[in-house]
């Protein structure tokens, strides 16, 4: 019977460290409230703003093609 409590108290404390472990990096890489712009386009080694209007350009030429609606008709009707 000895034996038994020792295993349920080590799953335990191995359950509670990696909830630990996990709740630290989940919370070190996505919520990320305190991240400073410059901080992170420096991190990334990218400078958006030469990219911008690049993006806007594109993102109107492809707003103006023209635009069809498509239907598929599925094979149980």
């Amino acid at each position: 019977m000895g034996i038994g409590k020792w295993i349920v108290g080590l799953t335990a404390a191995a359950g509670a460290g990696e909830y630990g472990i996990a709740r630290y990096f989940f919370r070190r890489t996505m919520i990320r409230g305190n991240a400073k712009q410059e901080r992170t386009q420096k991190m990334a080694g990218t400078d958006w703003d030469l990219h911008l209007p690049g993006i806007r350009a594109s993102k109107e030429w492809l707003a103006g093609l023209p635009q069809e609606d498509v239907y598929i008709t599925s094979f149980d009707g």
